[in-house]
């Protein structure tokens, strides 16, 4: 059984192709879900607190979205769009 980044990591990779998001848009994305704020993102990627806000509009213009929000919600309902593993005939 996968642990939870694991299966984070795996439905992100598929977000991001999905979206068309550079890897440090989905590294943003990522650390955001795990919890952490863009001033502790900016400063573990050793750049701008601005640059992460710049990447957060422009996720949100490729997901069509106008804020942070919209961009996960965007997210979990591409994760949830599938069927439930597991659920089927309950």
């Amino acid at each position: 059984m996968h642990d939870a980044n694991t299966n984070l990591v795996d439905a992100l990779r598929r977000y991001a192709s999905h979206r068309r998001l550079s890897p440090r848009q989905v590294r943003i994305l990522f650390e955001y879900m795990r919890g952490r704020n863009d001033k502790q993102i900016a400063l573990d990627l050793g750049c701008m607190e601005s640059t992460v806000y710049e990447h957060w509009r422009r996720m949100a213009q490729k997901c069509g979205a106008q804020l942070k929000s919209g961009v996960v919600a965007d997210f979990h309902a591409f994760v949830w769009s599938g069927p439930l593993e597991g659920m089927e005939g309950r």
